[in-house]
Formats: C-alpha cells, sequence, structure tokens
C-alpha cells in the first residue's frame, strides 16, 4: 500500500511538472524555479510523504519499478530547457542537470518542510502570502545567479 501511494504521487508529481515545464514558452526565464516553488507548497502532502520516506532510507521506492527513473522526466526537462539557455548565450556552460533539478527542489522543498519551525523560532509568519512571495524571489534569484552567463564577480563562487 504505501509502495503504491508513494509511486502515485512521485508519477503525478514528476510528470505532470515536466511537461508543465516544457509547455512554458518563457522555459529559459525563472518560470521554472517559481512553478516548482508554487507547486510544493501547493502540495504540502507531498512533501511531508517525501519526509517520512527519507526517514525510512528509501526503502519502499526501491521496491517500486514506477518511481526507479521518475526524475528522469524532470532531469530531460531541465536539459532541454538548459541547452536552449545555452545555445542563446543566457546560461553559462559546464552545468548539471541533475545539480540544477537538486538545487531547486531543495530551496522549493526547504521552505514547506521548515517553515512552520521557522516561524517558531524567528517568530515571523513564514505562512503569509508576503513571506512566500519574499522566499519565492529569493530562489528563483538563487538559481539564476547559479546558472545564467552573466554573472558578475561575486556569483563566481562555483
Amino acid at each position: 500500500m504505501v509502495v503504491r501511494t508513494l509511486s502515485t504521487a512521485f508519477l503525478r508529481s514528476s510528470r505532470s511538472r515536466a511537461a508543465r515545464l516544457l509547455r512554458r514558452r518563457d522555459c529559459i526565464s525563472s518560470a521554472p524555479v517559481g512553478f516548482t516553488f508554487d507547486d510544493q507548497n501547493a502540495n504540502e502532502d507531498f512533501i511531508r510523504l517525501v519526509m517520512v520516506e527519507n526517514i525510512h532510507n528509501g526503502v519502499h521506492p526501491a521496491k517500486s519499478q514506477a518511481i526507479q527513473g521518475l526524475d528522469i522526466s524532470v532531469i530531460t526537462a531541465i536539459g532541454k530547457i538548459y541547452r536552449r539557455g545555452l545555445a542563446s548565450g543566457v546560461f553559462r556552460p559546464g552545468v548539471d542537470e541533475i545539480d540544477v533539478h537538486m538545487t531547486i527542489s531543495a530551496l522549493c522543498f526547504f521552505n514547506v518542510a521548515n517553515r512552520s519551525t521557522f516561524s517558531q523560532i524567528f517568530k515571523g509568519d513564514m505562512h503569509t502570502p508576503e513571506a512566500l512571495a519574499r522566499r519565492r524571489a529569493i530562489v528563483i534569484d538563487t538559481v539564476a545567479r547559479y546558472v545564467r552567463a552573466d554573472r558578475g564577480p561575486e556569483d563566481q563562487a562555483g
């Protein structure tokens, strides 16, 4: 049952995310990062399911043929977006699609997984539309600075 639930959740999330990313005409812009931020914020249960699965060291996804290689569609979409940006001179050479995916996922996932704790520790409501909009802008800027070709000296570490 757990494997079937995980498989269904992962399949719905990955397939729809990759398909929607590639349909966007402005894929070279911040749209994919903002989309992921919005998608993960709208699907807190999925984030919690992934958190629990990580606590169990991924034993259930390891048993599922459907989940094996599932994020390949997202990696493929990121690769296509990256190659378009590289060809147009917007993105820098030498960026790995999996690193981009991990960076986007980490920044967006952390926001959902930890905002209640951060709200308590830092005495601010991280759930407000204003807080989410600010965090979304920071995530987009962070990823853009990582991939873009015209990075300034302050962006050159990595």
